[in-house]
């Protein structure tokens, strides 16, 4: 299982920045990084996003009286990079709860469980898969996302799988 938290880190001066986009009353937007591609999370149709995270952050500026302005992160490692980097306030995005990420960023309370995305190419054999156990086995391949968690957790446990990257999960979804 993987534990989600949010990365919720604030650059410690943003609150006395000024800008010309600033909203009402000269406060700065508050600067979102969002990596997109989570159906009903996080997703860009276009110029517009949508999703649960999505809303969480308006709701976020909303009460600091801040506008949102959503910064698009392509993958895992970027959303710590912008952090660092004062490209986003805020990052908004589903990230596996480790001590190591702990350390790098204040870290939401981890609000939901996810497990791997398990994949049979044979569907008698993954009809008859009830435990843990049972996915270390030839015949089952499990799909991860490329350098995620997932796929080190599944290097570790399942050496005898078949182990198939994505470039993204929602590639899986």
């Amino acid at each position: 299982r993987c534990t989600v938290a949010n990365v919720l880190y604030t650059v410690h001066h943003a609150e006395s920045e000024t800008t010309t986009d600033a909203a009402p009353g000269g406060k700065p937007p508050l600067k979102f990084g969002v990596r997109p591609g989570y159906p009903m999370i996080s997703q860009l149709d276009g110029n517009e996003w949508h999703g649960a995270a999505i809303i969480f952050a308006k709701k976020i500026a909303r009460k600091l009286g801040r506008k949102p302005v959503f910064v698009k992160l392509n993958d895992a490692r970027s959303r710590f990079v912008a952090l660092d980097n004062e490209m986003v306030d805020v990052v908004i995005s589903l990230i596996t709860y480790t001590s190591e990420r702990k350390k790098m960023a204040d870290l939401s309370d981890p609000y939901f469980e996810t497990g791997l995305i398990v994949g049979s190419l044979n569907t008698e054999t993954a009809e008859t898969i009830r435990s843990r156990n049972q996915l270390n086995h030839p015949e089952i391949t499990i799909l991860v996302g490329k350098g995620t968690t997932a796929e080190s957790y599944a290097k570790k446990h399942f050496d005898k799988v078949k182990l198939r990257t994505v470039s993204t999960t929602v590639k899986a979804y």
